[in-house]
């Protein structure tokens, strides 16, 4: 099956911009609050395979990225996800995020089952330019419908495009859905 999605962005703030002019002073200035508009992602898929700017596939985090689980922002990037069944998944993808500043592509791969106990997800990640690799786990389990415990471990070799400043992390976090539009959680 063939599908796309594009994904344009926003902004209105005031201060500094994106670019570090001070506000009122760029091109998307509207009564001196700095606009930017911006295109977040774009891609297409064919099957299992993925070409474009999209997430990078390591993008995992607690609670909808209430962490500082590794790099989660969107590259350009050329994949393939296999999805045999029995809610297991496996991805591969080369990413290059640097602009071409070496044209060697980053490698990053991910593992995945999600099953009616919760999920599983192992990542691994290499980034070409800084020669350095980094290794994340995600976990989450659901103790009932409407309780569920989230585990993300990291571990990176030196500082990377993939890591989060260090050499180990470890967080959790604990959600309970009171009604279907409000969750409290704790992490």
């Amino acid at each position: 099956t063939l599908g796309s999605f594009i994904e344009l962005r926003a902004d209105a703030y005031s201060g500094v911009s994106r670019l570090g002019a001070p506000s009122g002073s760029g091109p998307f200035s509207v009564n001196g609050a700095t606009r930017g508009a911006y295109l977040n992602q774009a891609y297409i898929t064919l099957g299992g395979f993925f070409l474009g700017y999209k997430s990078t596939i390591f993008d995992q985090g607690l609670g909808g990225e209430f962490d500082a689980g590794g790099f989660d922002s969107s590259v350009h990037t050329l994949g393939y996800t296999f999805v045999p069944g029995n809610g297991v998944s496996v991805s591969l993808a080369l990413e290059e995020n640097d602009y071409n500043y070496d044209y060697t592509p980053n490698v990053v791969g991910k593992v995945g089952v999600s099953q009616g106990w919760g999920a599983f997800d192992a990542f691994a990640a290499y980034d070409a330019t800084a020669k350095e690799w980094g290794l994340k786990g995600f976990a989450q389990f659901k103790a009932t419908n409407q309780l569920s415990v989230e585990l993300l471990a990291t571990y990176f070799s030196d500082p990377s495009l993939y890591s989060n400043g260090y050499d180990y992390s470890a967080g959790g976090y604990l959600k309970y859905a009171a009604t279907q539009k409000l969750s409290v959680g704790l992490g």
